[in-house]
């Protein structure tokens, strides 16, 4: 907190005055925001503190948004085994996403604990109740989990304003000291945006204390730029193929790509009722969060069970390839 205040004083130079500020006792930061006076440059601003304080942790509120854009085919493809029996486990996950719907039949059974970190209109509880059926859903829904006997902590950071949904690394890093909090094995991160900083910092202290982080790896087509913080390094990038083993058009490529899994059709629960076909990166990633979960039990390695797809070896498009797990779960 003195670092921080001292920080505030050095930046009243700027006419940046502290608009709020917060401990993160779980990650061992304190994150002031500040006001910009009217009439500012931003990049230029940022640009400009960065090169007179270079020991200042300092970036944008940078926004990021969802990346979502639908069959069961997905666990097969990735030969998820039909019974996990004693390659299974109580993990405890974590997820930044939008407000999920505890009381959808494919969830009320599952053992689901969330938190609202937004202040206004929340998004609505679509992608994020997809996602946490995917991940936890209940063995006798028609949506089922898979890892249904673990615990999910559900952080909701999304928000809705006019037409847009997007969240802020405010609202992440208050969401990020919260699952570590809570002792999470392994978040998944189905959003993204530029990158940041101050985000990267948080995830840096995450990846030091061995919680896994599996994030999408962004629908913006492939000329895109990298999208964070699938491309920070440590961070697994998943990207999406569909039911035939091809690349999801929108999906961006790089050499930051890791890992492919099924993500054009993936059926999953809707914010209702109901369930319903979804598509995009955003519904590969928590495949491969619970592979992950799987590989660090049984001591395997994640990247080499693979099934390599386009040309031989890790590539831009599919990274190592197609994770499998039972090439070592069964």
């Amino acid at each position: 907190m003195a670092e921080a205040q001292s920080a505030a004083r050095q930046l009243q130079s700027y006419q940046l005055r502290v608009k709020s500020r917060q401990r993160l006792d779980n990650l061992g930061l304190v994150i002031s925001v500040f006001r910009l006076p009217p009439g500012t440059d931003t990049p230029d601003l940022v640009a400009q503190v960065q090169e007179d304080l270079p020991d200042l942790d300092l970036d944008t509120n940078q926004r990021y948004q969802l990346l979502n854009a639908r069959r069961r085919y997905a666990q097969q493809m990735i030969a998820w085994p039909k019974d996990t029996g004693a390659c299974s486990g109580q993990f405890r996950i974590g997820m930044l996403d939008t407000p999920v719907n505890d009381q959808h039949p494919a969830l009320t059974d599952s053992q689901l604990t969330r938190r609202n970190f937004v202040r206004g209109p929340s998004a609505e509880a679509l992608h994020g109740t997809a996602v946490a059926s995917l991940l936890v859903g209940s063995v006798n829904s028609e949506t089922p989990g898979l890892l249904p006997g673990s615990t999910l902590w559900a952080a909701e950071v999304f928000r809705q304003r006019g037409e847009r949904t997007d969240t802020s690394t405010e609202i992440l890093l208050s969401a990020l000291d919260w699952l570590v909090g809570q002792e999470v094995q392994a978040i998944n991160l189905s959003l993204g945006g530029e990158r940041n900083r101050v985000f990267e910092l948080a995830l840096e202290k995450l990846l030091g204390s061995q919680i896994l982080l599996i994030a999408a790896a962004g629908n913006q087509g492939p000329e895109a730029p990298p999208s964070f913080p699938a491309a920070q390094p440590g961070v697994i990038a998943v990207t999406a193929v569909d039911a035939a083993e091809r690349l999801y058009p929108d999906a961006n490529r790089g050499d930051y790509i890791d890992l492919a899994a099924p993500g054009m059709d993936i059926w999953a629960a809707d914010g209702e009722t109901a369930g319903r076909y979804h598509t995009g990166t955003s519904f590969a990633a928590p495949l491969v969060t619970a592979a992950s979960l799987l590989a660090r039990q049984q001591g395997a390695d994640l990247m080499a069970a693979v099934k390599d797809l386009g040309p031989t070896g890790r590539d831009d498009r599919f990274g190592r390839g197609l994770v499998q797990v039972g090439t070592w779960c069964n």
